[in-house]
């Protein structure tokens, strides 16, 4: 990942609009979290650590929780988050189960690299010469373009302010580059075809046909 890349990242606009994305449906979050503001999110509201805790952890158990806050649980590149997975679950019998098959990151990608409004269309999303996609001239899902999402999303729930190659909670380059590792083995080929296949489907439908 480059300096320029980061530097990039840093500026895209999900700090606010992931508020409206992981507030549950017909409710609110408590306590509420600002749009603005990143110093109240992170492991210090439940929802946004939820969303960071490492696959594997347990947060409902209010030991991790606070260990997770303090610091005294430290957070390693190759511990990912659960916010990665389908549904927000992990399967410890089948790591490669969901794993970046999030909505959440869907939804990230549709909002950096496609016209904002489709986000939220359930129906298919036909692209213009207007949306980040098209202009970058992409037709295809990489894995690089994935993980360029992953770690926005990342950087938009935890609590620090400024985008850093490894900050105190997480190892933001760190994060990127192991997963990049598990993607790019030979030994997990079909793994990672199937992936970028169903990312396709998401993200370029037409492009398919």
């Amino acid at each position: 990942m480059s300096e320029h890349d980061i530097e990039t990242m840093a500026d895209l606009a999900l700090k606010g609009t992931i508020i409206d994305w992981i507030t549950p449906k017909d409710q609110h979050l408590d306590p509420p979290l600002h749009r603005n503001i990143k110093s109240t999110r992170g492991f210090n509201h439940p929802r946004t650590g939820r969303l960071l805790c490492p696959a594997g952890l347990n947060w409902d158990d209010p030991d991790i929780q606070a260990k997770l806050k303090t610091g005294e649980i430290q957070v390693t590149s190759n511990q990912w988050p659960i916010f990665i997975y389908a549904n927000f679950t992990y399967d410890y019998g089948n790591p490669w189960q969901g794993l970046l098959h999030s909505n959440l990151l869907v939804q990230a990608y549709k909002h950096i690299s496609l016209l904002p409004s489709s986000v939220d269309s359930s129906t298919e999303f036909r692209a213009t010469r207007s949306s980040n996609t098209c202009l970058h001239g992409m037709s295809r899902v990489t894995h690089c373009s994935i993980l360029y999402i992953a770690t926005q999303v990342c950087f938009a729930l935890l609590s620090q302010s400024v985008f850093s190659r490894t900050g105190t909670v997480t190892d933001l380059e760190g994060f990127f580059n192991t997963i990049m590792e598990s993607l790019q083995d030979t030994n997990d080929i079909e793994e990672t075809n199937d992936l970028l296949a169903w990312w396709d489907l998401k993200i370029f439908p037409l492009s398919l046909r």
